[in-house]
């Protein structure tokens, strides 16, 4: 991606999938999906690495943080998040139809990978990046014979009476993406080569794009900003977090996925962007030259010196956040700090392996956290013990926008190291999505996952609770109050205030 996708997602890319922790659909008794907060995408850092899982051997999926070869998300907002009922998508046939004829030889290899995608899904089985003819569990001979048929009489259709012209790569994808739609699963997606090339590239913590991380509007019709690089060019150009992104280039969002957006959103290195949005009700248009930026997850400060007190603040779970906290923290630990306050808020989720081991700069060994799939099959992350472990009062901050695999380390924190939670309600996004890379370069998404705290409890649709509950006083955006180093305004922030006053025993 060239704007990261950040997807209230946890994303690891394992050996040949990748998870994402995003919200699922009600099913068979599961949690819920929470109604108040909705995905999230990083539309200026998102990152994976090639690695499997800390103890749990070769990945098998790409859990939201890994690997090329697969990955796994749990944001965020990644891809990643619940959300309320969107409103039925709008056909984007000028994006899916511009030209050509489509050949009988294109209803073929569009009806046999079809088959070869559906049998596997319908029967619930993984589809590996090796994709066979249906065999056992896929399509029957009368079911392959009726999805030729229809697939040759809906070509023909178009080819005589729409009155564009069509081309067969966007009929093709038009197709796979309605394929993946048909799951119901408002996380699924399918990827093109591009926008998976687009995700690996992602993992070396450069980017082009626009610099801002984004939300799904409750009404569907855009894109919320949740926080803005005060390093890219949107900052630049005066975008603010609260407005509400609806079009680019004169293509309204209503009714498309968030990804549908980023789409939009991503392009070359240099080349504008003219996006619409809303601000306090009123519409506006900018004018952004995406550029190439650098993923920055950490920022830091001694807050208070005296008593000794830190403050981490944590944007993302992308592949880099593993060494900016690890650099940070041990800074901090030089300067003889007694407490740490980490800040989560906003933070829609990321890598899981990343997350565990930022965990694992303060836990010894045991597990951080554990998912389990439709078929009760679990999957443990955990933290080990190499002498090194942090020994301080941990205090942390979250809010309705912090997701996923901010609540995962959270929760991990609170139940085995003590640490303090403060601030609001968490968001609530306790699943995982998997993207499944396919032969030619393209890969489909599916939930697949449900994630759960090291004492077994689920928190999707919930959220966690703080041990402490204070909120920002009215009209105060925490993007708002920060300064070019990353680090809020406290006289300005009353959860960092009452962490600190925490900290000094207040």
């Amino acid at each position: 991606m060239s704007d990261p996708i950040n997807d209230p997602i946890d994303q690891n890319f394992g050996s040949n999938q990748a998870e994402q922790d995003q919200d699922p659909r009600p099913q068979n008794g599961q949690p819920q999906d929470p109604q108040p907060q909705n995905p999230q995408q990083d539309w200026g850092s998102q990152i994976w690495n090639n690695q499997p899982c800390p103890g749990n051997g070769a990945n098998n999926g790409w859990q939201q943080y890994q690997g090329p070869q697969g990955y796994t998300n749990p944001q965020g907002p990644g891809s990643m998040y619940p959300m309320q009922p969107q409103k039925p998508r709008k056909p984007h046939h000028g994006a899916w139809f511009a030209g050509g004829l489509v050949s009988g030889l294109i209803i073929c290899l569009l009806v046999i990978f079809l088959i070869n995608l559906v049998g596997p899904l319908k029967n619930g089985s993984s589809v590996s990046p090796n994709i066979t003819s249906s065999g056992e569990g896929g399509l029957t001979t009368d079911e392959q014979k009726e999805l030729l048929d229809k697939a040759d009489q809906l070509v023909s259709m178009i080819d005589s009476n729409e009155y564009d012209d069509v081309s067969h790569e966007n009929l093709i994808n038009g197709a796979l993406h309605g394929l993946v739609d048909g799951t119901g699963d408002k996380y699924a997606a399918y990827y093109n080569q591009d926008e998976m090339q687009d995700m690996s590239q992602q993992t070396e913590g450069n980017y082009v794009g626009i610099g801002v991380t984004v939300m799904l509007d409750t009404s569907g019709e855009g894109a919320d900003v949740m926080s803005v690089n005060p390093n890219g060019p949107a900052y630049q150009q005066g975008l603010q977090t609260g407005d509400v992104i609806v079009g680019a280039d004169g293509t309204s969002f209503d009714g498309m996925t968030l990804s549908e957006m980023v789409s939009y959103i991503r392009g070359e290195e240099g080349t504008d962007v003219t996006i619409t949005y809303y601000r306090n009700g009123e519409k506006k248009d900018m004018t952004i030259t995406r550029q190439k930026l650098t993923v920055t997850e950490v920022y830091s400060t001694m807050l208070d010196k005296d008593n000794k007190v830190g403050y981490i603040s944590l944007t993302g779970f992308d592949e880099v956040a593993a060494d900016q906290f690890h650099t940070a923290v041990r800074d901090l630990a030089s300067q003889g700090m007694t407490s740490l306050i980490l800040d989560l808020r906003d933070n829609p989720g990321g890598l899981v392996n990343v997350g565990v081991a930022i965990a694992d700069e303060f836990l010894d060994e045991g597990t951080v956290t554990y998912m389990l799939d439709k078929n009760g099959s679990r999957r443990d992350y955990n933290s080990t013990t190499d002498g090194n472990e942090l020994n301080v009062k941990l205090y942390i901050l979250i809010n309705g926008n912090s997701a996923s695999c901010s609540e995962l380390i959270s929760a991990a924190l609170r139940d085995r190291y003590g640490a303090v939670l403060i601030g609001q309600q968490s968001y609530g996004k306790g699943i995982a999505q998997t993207v499944y890379p396919l032969n030619d370069g393209s890969g489909i998404k599916l939930t697949t996952n449900y994630f759960y705290t090291p004492n077994g409890e689920n928190f999707h649709g919930k959220g966690l609770t703080p041990d402490i509950e204070v909120s920002l006083d009215d009209g105060v955006s925490l993007a708002k109050i920060k300064d070019e180093n990353g680090i809020p305004d406290i006289t300005q922030d009353a959860q960092l205030q009452k962490a600190l006053d925490t900290a000094l025993g207040k």
